[in-house]
């Protein structure tokens, strides 16, 4: 038998929901804002850019 299979099925459950609600939490795992992501494809875009300048010249 499995030790896994001795814990009872409710307490499963209740395990998953205290780790779904502590990474809903978290804010390293938060979709990005449109203000965030328009940063970031600034920056990107920016970067690409200086590296062709670079290479080019």
């Amino acid at each position: 038998m499995d030790p896994a299979d001795a814990v009872p099925e409710d307490g499963l459950h209740r395990r998953l929901t205290e780790i779904s609600h502590e990474e809903q939490s978290d804010p390293s795992r938060a979709a990005l804002s449109a203000k965030d992501l328009a940063l970031y494809i600034a920056v990107t875009l920016g970067i690409t850019v200086i590296g062709f300048l670079v290479l080019a010249l």
